[in-house]
């Protein structure tokens, strides 16, 4: 079952491990938790404006394209996305859905994140909405 994540963008500032990354873990009956070794796994992940909108997402992260960096035995995905990516998502177009930190938060759609095991099914990570924070300094 994917975990319930809403992702929350701010406009000009990019996604690496310094801002972003997660950890996929298995809790044992002793309660130890242990990293889940990613060798040998890809991942995708895409932002579109509603769930069943087709053609071109809004944004389309892979291990492929180098916006995905898996850490193998540490269990560790982390996004990395330039902050001109970040930018170009923003428009002003969009419908404010609430506050972050203090500042208007606006809704760009919904996102999920997939791993893709070397020879198994697909198993989607995280899921949850999109939002985007405007940036003030430009």
């Amino acid at each position: 079952m994917a975990g319930q994540y809403n992702l929350i963008l701010l406009a000009g500032q990019g996604l690496d491990a310094t801002t972003c990354q997660w950890r996929w873990s298995i809790r044992d009956n002793a309660g130890v938790l242990t990293p889940v070794d990613l060798t040998g796994y890809a991942a995708r992940a895409q932002i579109r404006s509603s769930i069943t909108a087709s053609g071109s997402p809004l944004a389309d992260w892979t291990t492929a394209n180098g916006k995905i960096i898996l850490g193998g035995a540490a269990g560790t995905i982390t996004p990395v996305v330039a902050d001109t990516e970040t930018r170009d998502l923003w428009s002003e177009s969009l419908a404010q859905c609430g506050l972050h930190k203090g500042r208007p938060a606006y809704r760009l759609g919904y996102w999920d994140l997939e791993l893709v095991p070397p020879s198994a099914a697909v198993r989607r990570f995280l899921q949850g909405e999109c939002w985007i924070v405007p940036e003030v300094t430009r």
